[in-house]
């Protein structure tokens, strides 16, 4: 068995699997009837990591469900506040490599890299 030491409000290990589901489910699903599924799957990914806290007796109750509103609290709040943030245009490459705003094609670090490792020195 498992013993804590110290201080253990709140639950770490059920805010992030409440950020992680929350997060997954935002990202990688569209809106519509079949979300319903994946909310549930995170509900119940959620609440077995808060379980497995509990029962491994590392947490109280209050700890785990505290940590997981935390971590869903705080996903939430980001995805909102990202929405907030207009897209910009400005100096974004197109799909040919020229920059919108009119300049010339900006240089990537992946290209900067590349050249670097394909250039002998």
């Amino acid at each position: 068995m498992l013993h804590a030491n110290g201080s253990s409000f709140p639950s770490g290990h059920a805010a992030y699997a409440g950020a992680t589901a929350v997060a997954l489910v935002l990202l990688f699903t569209r809106p519509g009837s079949h979300r319903l599924i994946w909310w549930s799957l995170a509900a119940l990914a959620t609440a077995g990591m808060a379980w497995s806290r509990t029962y491994l007796q590392l947490h109280w109750l209050s700890d785990v469900v505290s940590g997981a509103l935390l971590g869903i609290g705080v996903t939430l709040i980001s995805f909102a506040l990202a929405q907030l943030i207009p897209p910009s245009s400005h100096g974004t490459p197109n799909r040919s490599g020229a920059a919108l705003s009119g300049g010339p094609p900006r240089e990537g670090v992946g290209d900067r890299w590349r050249s670097r490792a394909t250039t002998p020195r």
